[in-house]
């Protein structure tokens, strides 16, 4: 991957894109599966180094630290559920996503430190905390479809326009072709019976199935029979699959555009040795490997903000010259 052109990246990126789309389709939930188990954690592992190496693109990485213990409560709360719970954990998503733009823009720590608290504490005091659609978006979509998904198009957009290659327009044309086939095309039903083993494993995420069903005026998923069997939960698990597998192979297609590989020997060798524990307790049992990477998993989001509010803002400064 290290020695392909950028050409080639984008060609690779629209494969992979199809590839996606076509697993989605055909085994949505198996696809699913497969890649948050067998390859999320390489991605997260790898993703972190990448940012620790490049300071977590903000200001003072020593200050993002503090996503650590947000994320410790974050992980509480997923497997100890309560109302407080997820009002706490949808509130301390959107207060590290605010104190990511701070990081990330902000010289003066005074200036990072009153800002980021500034607008938590206003937004406690105006019941953001409460609001369902606030506790949706921040706890629900924010570290999982928005990061998986339109994170995702914002990299390839940002790379489209800085490179003005006809090959990455014809990248991200084909990956917003991709997400609307997968949304509005009724593909139907999959020709075969997903195994005991598949339902039993994808209990643990059916919350965002309903989620989306629910905020997106898809229909409503009222059962765990719906995310499974009707033509909604179907359509919604498709689009959730496709985002998940391309998202992590989009990572690893990029290797010789950000380097992410050029990371010390020492931290290449704990990468390797954590993800193969990884795969080894996901093998055992998923259940275990879910709960064992949940932190790994949520952490990786967390440090990726600061990078988020760049691309944003380079993406909207790169369409502005081009006018």
């Amino acid at each position: 991957m290290d020695k392909l052109s950028l050409n080639q990246i984008n060609y690779l990126n629209i494969f992979f894109m199809a590839l996606s789309a076509f697993f989605a389709i055909l085994i949505p939930f198996e696809l699913f599966l497969f890649v948050y188990a067998f390859i999320g954690p390489l991605h997260y592992l790898t993703e972190i180094a990448w940012l620790e190496k490049k300071n977590y693109f903000t200001q003072n990485k020593i200050e993002i630290y503090i996503f650590i213990p947000i994320t410790v409560f974050l992980t509480y709360f997923m497997f100890n559920p309560s109302e407080m719970g997820n009002q706490m954990g949808a509130f301390l998503i959107y207060w590290a996503f605010v104190f990511a733009f701070c990081f990330a823009f902000f010289k003066n720590i005074i200036w990072r430190l009153s800002i980021g608290l500034g607008i938590g504490l206003l937004s406690y005091l105006l019941g953001f905390y409460t609001n369902y659609q606030f506790m949706v978006f921040a706890g629900a979509l924010l570290p999982t479809m928005v990061h998986v998904l339109i994170f995702t198009g914002i990299f390839i957009l940002l790379g489209a326009v800085k490179s003005k290659s006809t090959s990455a327009y014809l990248s991200a044309l084909f990956f917003i072709l991709m997400v609307l086939s997968l949304v509005f095309i009724p593909w139907g039903k999959p020709s075969f019976t997903t195994s005991r083993y598949i339902l039993e494993s994808y209990n643990l995420y059916t919350s965002l199935n309903k989620v989306i069903g629910d905020t997106f005026a898809f229909g409503k998923i009222r059962t765990v029979n719906d995310v499974f069997y009707s033509a909604t939960g179907l359509a919604i698990m498709r689009i959730i699959a496709f985002a998940y597998c391309y998202h992590y192979l989009n990572w690893f297609s990029k290797t010789s555009i950000i380097k992410w590989h050029e990371v010390s020997k020492a931290k290449l060798s704990i990468v390797l040795v954590l993800w193969l524990s990884s795969i080894a307790l996901y093998t055992y049992d998923y259940y275990i490997g879910f709960m064992a990477l949940y932190f790994l998993s949520l952490l990786h989001v967390l440090l990726e903000f600061p990078l988020n509010h760049i691309s944003i803002k380079e993406l909207f400064q790169s369409l502005i010259r081009s006018k």
